[in-house]
């Protein structure tokens, strides 16, 4: 993801870097980042209220997902690329010409980078996907903090079904070190 965000920084706007930094590290949705206005960021709370996304079918503002405003975490990299931009306006991402992002603005930033960088997924599997990954396999976040965090209703599920695949590497050196931090009891034991 630090290269996809890499090579945006050197191809796109520093609005759209700071677009996909957020993204991935918050697993806001990218029509709730399209909307995302400075009065719903908390940089004391660190905390980033969702109440709308637009709507690129509809080309309207509407409620996020599920209906419901919820708040969702304003982590260290994402609370580092949006006090990086400079607050020209109501929204904290916006192209230069427009008022905010859209997913047609995006699109021909997004194809530059996604080509220099690799990549050969979606922006969705490189910054909301990415982000339920990170919080499961690099945080070891427990899935129901991650659901939340996404703003799922589910509990969990999709986050274990979708975004929470365990990486395989990373869950057996999880194991092999909790075996290690007890070696010492089980040494005691046996002598």
């Amino acid at each position: 993801m630090w290269r996809i965000i890499r090579c945006a920084r050197e191809l796109a706007t520093p609005s759209f870097s700071a677009w996909l930094q957020v993204a991935a590290f918050t697993g806001l949705r990218p029509g709730e980042l399209d909307a995302l206005r400075h009065v719903n960021v908390e940089l004391a709370r660190s905390r980033i209220r969702v109440v709308e996304q637009f709507s690129a079918a509809t080309r309207t503002f509407t409620l996020p997902k599920n209906g419901q405003p919820r708040e969702a975490p304003l982590t260290d990299p994402a609370r580092e690329a949006l006090v990086s931009l400079p607050i020209e306006g109501e929204f904290c991402f916006a192209p230069i010409r427009g008022e905010h992002w859209t997913a047609s603005a995006r699109a021909y930033h997004w194809k530059a980078v996604k080509a220099a960088a690799g990549w050969e997924g979606s922006l969705y599997l490189a910054t909301r996907h990415f982000a339920g990954w990170y919080m499961v396999n690099v945080l070891e976040l427990a899935s129901e903090d991650v659901a939340i965090a996404l703003g799922h209703t589910d509990g969990g599920e999709l986050v274990r079904r979708l975004y929470g695949h365990r990486d395989r590497d990373r869950a057996l050196d999880r194991v092999a070190a909790a075996y290690e931090r007890t070696a010492s009891c089980t040494q005691l034991r046996l002598v």
